[in-house]
């Protein structure tokens, strides 16, 4: 038999089992079942659940990478589908030595097509080294030179130095012929 449940009612104790309970409850509820509900009501319910779902996802606490779950991908990392560019030699800017895991493949592809001269009116020298490498170097002793690089030619990155060294080499000034009124 089901478990009989004891209420307190007015100082005295009634005793119902949960079948009781649910005969007592269907028949005192104020909507029956074969009553149709109105279309507005299932979208307010539809809007609702979806409201309540997307609660109950944004309040999931963000899952900590451990060493199983990291996928390995970096800023620098290619995006989906592409290889990572290989560098054609070493490449070192202030004679400091560029790891190509620390830049993208476009800086690597920009790195590979850079070469060997002056550029920017002389302010940056690209020069081969003993190793077969690449050295790109240019004047930061001062604040004022550090700064001449983004006040004078709006050089902001590496990536847009070696666009514009590459631009540079591709078209090349015209040396003008020297005339009696430059002696």
């Amino acid at each position: 038999m089901a478990k009989a449940a004891k209420f307190k009612k007015s100082s005295e104790v009634v005793e119902e089992t949960v079948e009781q309970v649910e005969d007592r409850l269907e028949e005192t509820s104020a909507v029956p079942a074969d009553v149709p509900v109105p279309a507005g009501m299932e979208v307010l319910a539809q809007a609702i659940a979806q409201a309540m779902t997307g609660a109950n996802k944004a309040s999931k606490p963000v899952e900590k990478k451990t060493i199983l779950t990291y996928d390995g991908i970096t800023p620098w990392s290619p995006p989906k589908g592409e290889k990572r560019l290989k560098a054609k030699r070493k490449f070192h800017v202030h004679s400091l030595l560029v790891d190509p895991d620390f830049h993208s493949n476009e800086e690597i592809d920009l790195f590979n097509k850079v070469r060997p001269g002056t550029y920017l009116n002389g302010f940056v020298k690209v020069e081969r080294r003993r190793d077969k490498g690449i050295n790109i170097s240019w004047q930061i002793k001062t604040p004022d030179q550090k700064m001449r690089l983004a006040a004078t030619y709006g050089i902001t990155s590496l990536a847009q130095l070696l666009q514009r060294c590459i631009a540079e080499a591709a078209q090349p000034k015209k040396i003008e012929e020297a005339s009696e009124e430059d002696f």
